[in-house]
């Protein structure tokens, strides 16, 4: 696994040997690998104490919502897009600037794209990919 935060393996360390236990594996050997990320502060560092780049946008960014899941197929693309959609209408109705966005890191599949209706290729400014953007 890749994290800066030290609890982080310790508490997947212990949810697994607790899951194994309770299927009833007696003294279930475990082996978890950590790189911690370039850039990281020290181990031992509060989670969230990244400080990103100011051209990162992300420092930007108030609330992340992540929608994941470890089988392929479920419909987190389709979900996401429809609870960005709520945020940005729900954010509109009230009077309040609509700034949501939405990160498909989908590799496989443009699926995010082709529901909101964006095409083309996306744009990149030096190292920075630049997001695309809809009217709706």
């Amino acid at each position: 696994m890749t994290t800066a935060d030290p609890e982080i393996p310790k508490k997947l360390y212990a949810d697994i040997e607790a899951a194994l236990t309770a299927l009833g594996a007696r003294q279930p050997e475990i082996a978890i690998t950590v790189t911690v990320p370039k850039g990281s502060p020290a181990a031992g560092a509060p989670a969230g104490a990244v400080k990103l780049p100011a051209n990162a946008g992300v420092g930007q960014v108030k609330h992340i919502v992540a929608v994941a899941s470890g089988k392929g197929g479920v419909g987190k693309s389709t979900f996401a897009v429809n609870l960005a959609c709520a945020l940005a209408r729900a954010l509109t109705e009230k009077g309040r600037p609509n700034r949501v966005g939405l990160m498909d890191c989908d590799i496989y599949g443009p699926s995010v794209p082709l529901m909101i209706g964006v095409s083309g290729r996306p744009q990149i400014d030096g190292d920075v990919l630049l997001p695309s953007r809809t009217s709706g």
